[in-house]
C-alpha cells in the first residue's frame, strides 16, 4: 500500500464506464428476514490493493420470488 493511501485512504474509482475492472461481489450470510448480504471489493487505482468498498443486500431472483409466492398461496389454501 502506498504512503498516500495509508495517510488519506484508498482512491475511489471514478469512471466505471471506461471499461475498467468491475467490483468483486462476495456473498455473505442470510439474515432472519431471508435477505442475503454481500460485500463489495474494489481495487485501488493508486496502489493496487483490494479494499472493502461497501455492503449491499442482494436482490432475489425472479424464480425465487415466484416460488415463495406459490408456496404462500398453497399454504393459504391448506389453511396453514
Amino acid at each position: 500500500m502506498s504512503v498516500i493511501c495509508t495517510l488519506f485512504g484508498h482512491r475511489p474509482r471514478e469512471d466505471d464506464y471506461s471499461g475498467g475492472e468491475y467490483m468483486r461481489v462476495v456473498p455473505g450470510a442470510v439474515d432472519g428476514i431471508n435477505r442475503e448480504h454481500a460485500t463489495l471489493y474494489a481495487t485501488c487505482p493508486r496502489c493496487g490493493v483490494s479494499y472493502r468498498a461497501g455492503q449491499i443486500h442482494l436482490p432475489k431472483r425472479q424464480s425465487e420470488a415466484y416460488l415463495e409466492g406459490s408456496v404462500a398461496a398453497l399454504r393459504g389454501r391448506l389453511g396453514e
